[in-house]
């Protein structure tokens, strides 16, 4: 805790439920979130493997595993679910593949194997590829798993192809089943069909007691997204998320921390 100013250390030490820490750059954010880390593995709420910790990039997620190994040591190996928002979802999904009718062995397509695909169906459906290409069935497909929807749930008013565009994502995913393969935009929508669909499923990833938590990371507040189905913070700001959960932590009310990006003065609402 050395170091802390009295709102940093609040922001450590508000442990019960998830905490967003929201500032600019260079106003101690992962120092806070790595710290907080550090605290709820060194008084005993949580072991290593009930810690659910999510970043945006491959860096942020080996930046936050570096600094808290050097914090608490050799025991930060057992944070299995520190990564990026794609690399813990595929760490589950292979886990549970046969829930969404996949094996462990499952494949994640490139853009290009993606753009194959619909090309062949969009070829069967006598679809001209020139006006209708794969490459804007493939940002449609894209944008309607961003939103958390699937061909069954997906809202009338969205369309591609004068009509047909339900029945070409359907033939996708059915496609993508038969192949044993899934695009980068599943990684995220089947792990909320998982945890959505199956309410015996084991209930604890990290110790969580329901759904809400990963909805939270699948539908963040802020509107932009980035270009990996990501959401990220509004213009000129910049942000890292730390979800904890434990057993004992399992259904309680959500904190939150926020520090200005101007100030970096943070406040816990309660």
């Amino acid at each position: 805790m050395a170091g802390l100013n009295p709102e940093q250390r609040l922001a450590v030490e508000t442990t019960e439920g998830p905490v967003l820490v929201l500032a600019g750059a260079g106003t101690g954010k992962t120092r806070v979130l790595t710290t907080r880390l550090a605290h709820i593995l060194a008084t005993g709420k949580a072991r290593p493997w009930e810690l659910l910790v999510v970043t945006f990039t491959n860096k942020a997620a080996r930046e936050m595993r570096e600094r808290i190994t050097h914090l608490i040591g050799p025991s930060a190996e057992g944070l299995r679910w520190l990564g990026t928002f794609h690399s813990v979802a595929a760490q589950i999904l292979r886990r549970h593949a046969e829930l969404v009718g996949l094996k462990s062995s499952f494949t994640i397509l490139d853009m290009d194997d993606q753009e194959r695909v619909l090309k062949q169906l969009l070829e069967a459906a006598n679809i001209d590829t020139k006006r209708w290409t794969p490459r804007s069935l493939s940002g449609m497909i894209d944008h309607w798993k961003n939103r958390g929807w699937t061909p069954d749930t997906l809202p009338a008013g969205e369309d591609f192809a004068n009509g047909k565009g339900k029945g070409l994502y359907a033939a996708y995913q059915a496609r993508l089943v038969s192949l044993n393969a899934c695009d980068f935009g599943d990684l995220l929508l089947h792990n909320l069909t998982i945890l959505g669909k199956n309410p015996a499923w084991p209930r604890t990833i990290g110790g969580g007691s329901n759904t809400s938590w990963w909805t939270s990371i699948r539908t963040p507040t802020w509107p932009s997204t980035c270009g990996c189905g990501c959401c990220r913070p509004p213009p000129a700001t910049s942000a890292a998320s730390a979800m904890t959960t434990s057993p004992s932590m399992a259904g309680a009310a959500p904190r939150w921390t926020t520090s200005s990006a101007s100030s970096g003065i943070s406040r816990a609402r309660r």
